[in-house]
């Protein structure tokens, strides 16, 4: 190969004419393409006019290869151009061969590329060629002259040139442009208006030809058909002027998404839509996902992501933006996907606008939907529920037509009238009312003719088939519907039945005149009689009382009627017939019973049955009973009588409600009489609380005298012996009176602390099996001396089949002493005693004719031991006999009284027989002859192994050993009763410490080391119970020495205290010298 300096590349050939000859363009004519196409925003393809230069019809091959070099084209032959010495004819012959070719291969270029292209062959265009793609775009016959300027007329052409919708004139026309100025004219766009009228725009370039001289012999144009290409531009155009257009008028955002730069532009109304301008926002997806609400951004993603994968051409979603202004806007966005032919995404365009207000109108929407059907509901409910209540008030509903014919009821009223529904149905109110009540019947009809409404509280109705015969009372509301002409067109019937509540306030007021009746009088038989008066004829016919008697007899207490005549008939009646307790029914069976009773209808049988004869059943016809009430008067549970109430003539009949008021009156009736007999019985209180106050008043008389009395002889001899001296046989009598009435003082103070025991129920018996003759001998003894000193002899008889009786012996000795010192006080001297023991069963004891007074027992009596002591003395009157056994209770208490005393002695005697579960009984024939006390003890039913003991259990006459060497801790404020104690131990032997004070007997304590301690218990500072239990826990060694409490705190709770604080026991002051000792030893012993 061998290169040219004009060349690019010549190929070398072989003479072979079928090879073809390879052209290549110099590099001046490629860069000249290159620029050019640059320049004309065209591809190098499209200039091939650079080629159509070469084309010369008339040339010879050399100028044809000369020209084209000139003009930049190189046309390299298929031979190698050899060496001037070879011959020049081959090599021309060669060279013309190579040039056909090369016009041949040029001349298919130009009939088949699809350029048009056009070659004027002359410099004034006079001739001009056109390349087929250009005929077929002029619509010119094929070889035909192309020229708008041919010589001849009939070569002008059937189209025309036109730029700017102006036809160019011949100067104007491209190829005579280029042949004028000699230059290459570019960017050429003209219009070809064809005479079918089509038009085709057309964008090139003309060049011109030159001669050998240089001169323009001709040009070339080139032009493609860019109409598609124009309508395409204009269309595009006109497209973005209506996305613009649509732009500013839409509320939204419109985009377009680069697949492959990842860049989105936005229009204007990203303003409107979330308050940015398009220059702010970055045009990339993050910044607007950035927008997107949180709970969104998932649900957004997804649907594009699905949407891209799937191969969809567009999608829809709504979501939430964020505002410039912070709030969210509810948008709504459909994007449309365009993809290559491979499916890949190139691009998407979308659209983002907002409904925000189309959201809230749909909230608003649904929340009005849903209003509404809240309210159709709701309106479907209250039709229901007006149907409902319709069907199922109590208060009766109806329709009337304009004639009066019912069209509607609900079953309220028709149970108001006594019918079923149907049988109201077409029926007129005449038709149903006409015989039972009339003036119902005239009402209507002046609702209807007058169209007045006509209203009533309490509109007294006589409804047909009313089972107790009586007009109801009701409430009614009848309310016309007019028409247009002022006629009744219907009637709306309201009525709600106030037959109870009517008969409910006649009640109260008749309950409240009652009231006023029950309250006039105490006297319950006038009441009862009132209010049987007042019960006629309101709510009876007939009103019969009857009530009990205390000895719990029923008698008729009062009768009435409206008319006297009956009423004195009845009186006959009832003493022909009298009251019989046993009878089944009526009265007899409310008394028993206590319940009310009644009759709403009376059968013939009813009276059958209660008749006692034939007479008696015809009298009972002819009352024609109807209906009737009987009510208990009933006072706690306790039926005191009864009340009965009897319709006859009225033919009423009575119902629940009627029982009901009945039952009512009833009972304020029994609180009357209860009243009445409250009334009494406070009367009779107040006359016992005046007789227990004058007996209280009178008491403390007597205990002040019993106190005194003996304090007397006892001051008296005690200042005495201080200050005389007397002999022996005095002072034995002064120290003898002394101690008898200190004995006496302190068997008065015993006998009040006994009473108090028995008040609090604290009465203890220390309980073993007694033998009641050994207990007698011991009391005996202790009165032997005063019946001797007024010469009363005392007989005593003991059977001996008496067994031992379970009991505490000191308490037994205690009853038989009291009764011994009655019978000797009040036994005249020279008088007889007698004192029986013996073992009886259950009998009745007393003189003929006259019932003893017993007391009550709690226990029954089986067999038991009896022991009775009779005197013969002043006796009782028969009026203080059943008051012998009462509390602080004397036969004489006045101040001129022969016998002393507190009058305990026989109510404590009573309450200790009654504790041994026995009896007391007492009789007397009147005053002057005498009194005998009957004992009751039951027998013990164990009997001992070793025969009883005779001897008294009596603690008087217990004695123990002396207290010899006995270490003992006497503690007293008191120096007196310090000094006793202390004196009555040495005298047993003991040794003996004496402490005034607690602190004084705690320092003695461990000196003197004592076996017992005796202390007082009220003492100033530091009590007995404080020195026990300060000797208890300081002083260890001494926990367990063993305390008695001698003290004169005497009650049994002061007793229980005592032993609860560490005393072994209690004893009481004034305490007896032998007890005390006793006590002691037997302590000591334990």
């Amino acid at each position: 190969m061998q290169r040219s300096s004009t060349d690019q590349a010549i190929s070398d050939r072989d003479s072979d004419p079928a090879k073809q000859v390879s052209l290549s363009l110099s590099h001046a004519a490629w860069q000249r393409l290159t620029e050019a196409a640059e320049r004309q925003g065209v591809s190098q393809s499209e200039l091939v006019e650079q080629f159509a230069r070469s084309l010369q019809s008339d040339r010879s091959a050399g100028q044809s290869c000369h020209d084209a070099i000139s003009n930049g084209m190189s046309a390299p032959p298929d031979e190698p151009i050899e060496d001037e010495d070879q011959d020049s004819e081959a090599a021309i012959m060669l060279l013309n061969r190579s040039l056909q070719r090369r016009v041949e291969e040029l001349q298919t270029l130009f009939d088949v590329i699809p350029i048009c292209i056009a070659i004027a062959e002359d410099p004034d265009c006079h001739y001009v060629r056109a390349n087929p793609p250009l005929i077929k775009l002029l619509g010119v016959p094929p070889r035909r002259n192309a020229s708008q300027t041919p010589l001849e007329i009939a070569d002008l052409p059937t189209f025309k040139l036109c730029c700017d919708g102006r036809e160019l004139l011949p100067e104007e026309l491209p190829l005579q442009r280029a042949i004028n100025t000699g230059t290459t004219i570019h960017d050429i766009n003209i219009d070809i208006v064809r005479s079918d009228g089509a038009i085709f725009k057309l964008f090139g370039y003309s060049a011109p030809l030159f001669d050998e001289m240089g001169k323009p012999r001709g040009a070339v144009s080139a032009f493609v058909d860019v109409t598609e290409r124009k309508r395409t531009e204009a269309a595009l155009v006109q497209a973005n002027e209506r996305f613009e257009l649509a732009s500013a008028a839409v509320r939204g955002v419109l985009y377009e998404w680069n697949a492959e730069t990842n860049h989105i532009e936005r229009s204007q109304g990203l303003v409107d839509l979330i308050g940015y301008h398009p220059d702010e926002a970055e045009p990339t997806i993050d910044w607007w996902n950035q927008h997107v609400h949180p709970d969104d951004i998932e649900k957004l993603t997804a649907i594009a992501h699905d949407a891209l994968m799937t191969g969809k051409s567009h999608f829809t979603n709504e979501y939430r933006v964020r505002h410039r202004d912070g709030q969210y806007r509810h948008v709504w966005d459909r994007a449309v996907i365009e993809r290559d032919r491979h499916g890949n995404v190139t691009r998407i365009i979308g659209w983002s606008f907002d409904i925000t207000h189309r959201v809230k109108a749909e909230v608003e929407r649904a929340q009005l939907l849903e209003r509404e059907q809240q309210a159709r509901a709701e309106a479907e409910r209250a039709q229901q529920q007006l149907i409902s209540i319709f069907e199922t008030s109590p208060v009766g509903i109806g329709f009337l037509d304009a004639e009066q014919r019912f069209i509607a009821i609900n079953e309220a009223l028709a149970e108001i009238n006594g019918m079923s529904q149907e049988e109201h149905l077409g029926q007129t109110i005449s038709d149903l009312f006409g015989q039972a009540d009339p003036a119902l019947v005239e009402l209507f009809q002046r609702i209807y003719s007058t169209g007045t409404p006509f209203t009533s509280p309490h509109l007294a109705i006589n409804v047909p088939r009313r089972s107790d015969r009586r007009p109801g009372y009701y409430k009614v509301y009848y309310l016309p519907i007019l028409q247009n002409d002022d006629q009744v067109e219907s009637v709306l019937i309201y009525v709600l039945d106030e037959t109870e509540r009517f008969r409910l306030q006649e009640a109260r007021r008749f309950l409240a005149e009652s009231g006023n009746v029950l309250a006039s009088s105490l006297d319950y038989q006038v009441t009862l009689t009132s209010i049987a008066e007042l019960a006629v004829p309101a709510l009876a016919d007939w009103c019969s009382v009857y009530i009990q008697d205390e000895d719990s007899q029923t008698r008729p207490l009062i009768v009435t009627h409206v008319n006297p005549k009956k009423v004195a008939w009845a009186q006959e009646l009832q003493q022909r017939y009298p009251y019989n307790p046993d009878e089944p029914l009526g009265v007899p069976q409310v008394i028993r019973t206590g319940k009310s009773e009644i009759y709403s209808d009376i059968p013939d049988a009813l009276l059958v049955e209660a008749a006692r004869d034939e007479y008696h059943l015809q009298l009972l016809r002819e009352v024609g009973f109807s209906s009737v009430m009987i009510v208990p008067i009933k006072v706690h549970e306790r039926t005191l009588g009864a009340i009965t109430f009897t319709s006859a003539e009225s033919g009423r009949h009575y119902d629940q409600i009627d029982l009901a008021l009945a039952e009512e009156l009833g009972r304020r009736a029994a609180l009357a009489v209860e009243n009445a007999q409250l009334y009494n019985l406070a009367q009779r209180d107040r006359a016992k609380a005046e007789e227990a106050n004058r007996i209280k008043d009178e008491f403390l008389a007597v205990l002040s005298h019993e106190l005194r009395s003996p304090l007397n002889p006892i001051l008296g001899w005690t200042k005495l012996l201080k200050t005389r001296n007397f002999d022996t046989a005095t002072r034995d009598r002064a120290l003898d009176t002394i101690e008898r009435n200190a004995k006496l003082q302190t068997q008065l103070i015993e006998d009040l602390l006994d009473v108090s025991r028995i008040l609090q129920g604290k009465m203890i018996l220390n309980v073993a099996d007694v033998d009641l003759k050994a207990t007698i001998r011991a009391a005996l003894e202790t009165v032997r001396l005063a019946a001797e000193a007024k010469g009363i002899q005392i007989h005593t008889s003991f059977a001996a089949d008496v067994e031992p009786v379970m009991g505490d012996a000191g308490r037994l000795q205690q009853i038989i002493w009291n009764l011994l010192s009655n019978a000797i006080k009040f036994t005249p001297s020279g008088g007889r005693v007698d004192v029986r023991l013996e073992k009886v069963a259950n009998e009745d004891w007393g003189e003929p004719g006259k019932p003893p007074y017993v007391s009550h027992s709690r226990f029954p009596l089986l067999t038991h031991a009896q022991i009775t002591v009779s005197d013969t003395g002043k006796g009782i009157r028969p009026e203080f006999l059943p008051h012998v056994f009462d509390y602080f209770r004397q036969e004489d208490s006045t101040t001129t009284r022969r016998f002393g005393g507190l009058g305990l002695g026989l109510a404590i005697v009573r309450h200790l027989t009654e504790l041994h579960g026995g009896t007391i009984d007492v009789y007397s024939a009147g005053e002057g002859q005498g009194a005998s006390f009957k004992v009751r003890i039951p027998i013990s039913q164990a009997q001992p192994t070793n025969p009883p003991s005779h001897e008294p259990e009596h603690p008087l006459l217990t004695y123990t050993s002396p207290l010899h060497q006995t270490r003992i801790l006497v503690v007293d404020d008191e120096t007196d009763a310090r000094d006793l104690v202390t004196v009555i131990l040495q005298e047993h032997q003991a040794i003996v410490r004496s402490a005034a004070s607690a602190t004084q007997a705690l320092a003695t304590l461990r000196e003197f080391q004592p076996h017992l301690i005796i202390s007082d218990i009220g003492m100033p500072e530091v009590n007995g119970y404080t020195l026990l239990h300060q000797v208890r826990h300081q002083l260890p060694e001494y926990a367990k020495v063993p305390a008695i409490a001698l003290t004169a705190y005497a009650s049994e709770t002061d007793q229980q205290q005592a032993l609860r604080a560490g005393f072994q026991l209690h004893l009481a002051k004034p305490i007896d010298p032998n007890h005390l000792v006793e006590a002691i030893a037997s302590l000591l012993k334990e």
